[in-house]
């Protein structure tokens, strides 16, 4: 479980909703309209991914989760903006990321040391070379010095 998955499932906490609640959304928002024969047959991550972006909890939802790791994730907020941007970019990878360089994501994203020299690297690209951002932190993290 990400730490966005658990966020998300904090959110739903706070906000007193419960996972029968989220259930029910669901099926609500999929049999909204009976004859909409697309609609009902919507499978579950797609319509999971449509109730969240236009309706919610009566509107009401936890922040999308690109905003959520350049914000909320206490992992990202106590970071310089290059660490950061590693963290984020890693947060953003699935396990099949991880798996392929026989890694897996929590210790990777626990190991300060790697996450501040991949950071360095990330941060030399950019201010010495002219590097974009974008493309810096993933090569430093794909590459040398990178994760594997």
């Amino acid at each position: 479980m990400t730490n966005y998955e658990k966020f998300q499932l904090q959110w739903m906490i706070d906000h007193d909703h419960s996972l029968g609640e989220l259930i029910s959304a669901l099926r609500d928002y999929q049999y909204d309209d009976p004859e909409d024969s697309d609609r009902i047959s919507t499978p579950v991550s797609e319509l999971f991914n449509e109730w969240e972006q236009d309706v919610g909890f009566d509107g009401e939802i936890w922040p999308c989760e690109n905003e959520y790791y350049s914000c909320d994730d206490p992992l990202v907020a106590d970071n310089d903006e290059f660490t950061q941007d590693v963290i984020s970019y890693l947060n953003l990878q699935d396990d099949a990321y991880f798996e392929a360089r026989g890694r897996k994501k929590e210790d990777v994203l626990a190991d300060k040391d790697l996450i501040e020299r991949i950071a360095s690297e990330h941060r030399k690209c950019v201010e010495s070379f002219g590097n974009e951002r974008e493309w810096s932190v993933k090569d430093a993290c794909d590459n040398e010095p990178g994760i594997s």
